[in-house]
């Protein structure tokens, strides 16, 4: 089946996701949606489709089955549960909810709306060097994994500079779901309690000089301690003040993954034309999307995994404001 996509979102992770979707085998980009009329106006004439600034317009008009959210973060909570409303399968960027509220909103739309496919967006999954981290686990003994450590750290001028909304967000909605996914996948199971400490997790104002952070330690079932660390740096030059590390500590060994420098030197990647090696791992994740959207039997496991990620980040976010740890339901 062709998946025809709607794009919503205009600015440099939209642009991403265009150039993902060029030549991409069962799924074509027909419309652009974004709240910058000028930006997306712009994107779409140059890929000879039609802009919108209103969603349900779009949705009206355009015959899509299948959405990209690319929007800053605090729209996701009201744009998806339109979306699934709408009967549209959803890829959404992080995170799917930042409040209780809106997260019960995307639980009652898709109670209302069975058989739709929701999954966050994390192309870091596709990162070779993270499949073999991962397959390297496998080779060794279920109680052999002691803990894990990840680490996502941007300088201060990334968001401030290029995410101009970066005051509405903060590193545990903007940073921490990837490093979530990966604890997750290397334990190979949901985590049953969570600490959480650092700044209150928002920035002020724009441009201010600070640091915003969190670290998050989860405990799971079958042992293994996750530390993770996630936040802006106001010192960009640092040497520390780009990072996207993960280490999966075994009896044996210790494995580890330097996402930013791994994804940039890996074969897959040396070998394709694009320059962007974000362009190519949003293409193996848009490929594994639309291969999901053709087996509807897995619709639900899938569904569920996104939803309880998005009950584990704001359980963090609970746990940060108490300040002590918190009992995960199951």
């Amino acid at each position: 089946m062709a998946v025809s996509f709607a794009l919503l979102g205009a600015g440099k992770r939209a642009q991403q996701y265009v150039l993902a979707l060029k030549n991409l085998p069962g799924g074509t980009l027909s419309a652009i949606c974004g709240q910058t009329r000028p930006l997306a106006e712009n994107l779409a004439r140059r890929n000879g489709i039609a802009a919108y600034t209103d969603i349900r317009q779009m949705l009206t008009r355009e015959k899509v089955n299948a959405a990209i959210v690319a929007t800053p973060d605090f729209t996701h909570g009201t744009l998806v549960p339109d979306l699934l409303t709408a009967g549209v399968h959803v890829l959404v960027e992080k995170p799917l909810a930042m409040t209780w509220t809106e997260l019960q909103k995307v639980e009652a739309a898709l109670s209302h709306r069975s058989g739709l496919l929701l999954v966050l967006a994390n192309p870091y999954l596709y990162c070779v060097s993270l499949q073999q981290l991962l397959s390297s686990l496998k080779k060794e003994k279920k109680d052999a994994l002691l803990s894990v450590e990840a680490e996502w750290n941007l300088p201060f001028s990334y968001p401030a500079r290029e995410l101009r909304w970066s005051y509405m967000t903060s590193p545990m909605f903007h940073l921490l779901p990837p490093l979530i996914d990966f604890s997750i996948a290397i334990a190979g199971s949901f985590p049953q309690a969570v600490f959480a400490t650092g700044s209150k997790g928002r920035l002020l104002r724009i441009g201010i000089n600070t640091e915003d952070w969190v670290l998050v330690v989860l405990r799971f079932a079958n042992g293994p301690a996750t530390v993770l660390r996630a936040g802006w740096t106001y010192a960009a030059g640092h040497p520390m003040a780009h990072r996207k590390k993960l280490a999966a500590i075994t009896h044996r060994s210790v494995l580890e993954v330097d996402l930013f420098r791994d994804c940039q030197t890996e074969p897959s990647i040396e070998a394709s034309q694009e320059k962007n090696y974000e362009v190519v791992l949003l293409r193996h994740m848009l490929a594994d999307f639309i291969e999901k959207i053709g087996h509807p039997k897995d619709y639900y496991e899938t569904v569920y995994r996104t939803v309880k990620k998005a009950r584990l980040l704001l359980a963090i976010a609970d746990a940060l404001e108490k300040r002590k740890s918190v009992t995960l339901n199951a």
